[in-house]
């Protein structure tokens, strides 16, 4: 992987674990490269970065999931839980994102057509989720 020099910052962290195991897809919308994935045991952010192709630059578009589920305990829903433990279909849980991100024009949504490896204990799901870039907000499907 490119050494990035010291300091350089994605969004508002110099981590790049972000990137572990991550897909993406290109918004032709915006003319940027969108970032989103993770998954089991690599890195349990679930927030959303994009590469600005007009400004060169990183952004976190979100904040990553509050609540995270170390144990799995409802990550066969395939999302992280409310702050009564329930799913929260507002946050789909970090996932190995490869090649099933999709961005589509015609719905401006930026969407994941499935779930592989969940954090943490590696589930395949058939949940499909689409980030809204206006709301910022997640539109959650179970298809299985």
């Amino acid at each position: 992987m490119f050494q990035f020099p010291a300091g350089t910052y994605f969004g508002n962290t110099t981590d790049i674990r972000f990137l572990d195991e991550s897909g993406g897809s290109f918004d032709t919308t915006r003319n940027q490269m969108i970032i989103w994935g993770g998954g089991h045991k690599d890195y349990a952010g679930n927030e959303i970065y994009v590469f600005n192709m007009d400004t060169l630059r990183w952004t976190r578009v979100n904040d990553p999931a509050p609540r995270r589920d170390d144990n799995g305990s409802i990550e066969s829903s395939g999302y992280y839980p409310d702050a009564s433990g329930n799913p929260d279909p507002q946050q789909p849980r970090s996932r190995h994102s490869y090649w099933y991100q999709v961005y589509v024009p015609d719905i401006d949504r930026y969407c994941s057509m499935g779930a592989s490896f969940t954090f943490p204990n590696s589930l395949t799901l058939a949940n499909v989720d689409c980030f809204d870039f206006t709301t910022k907000r997640w539109n959650a499907s179970r298809m299985g």
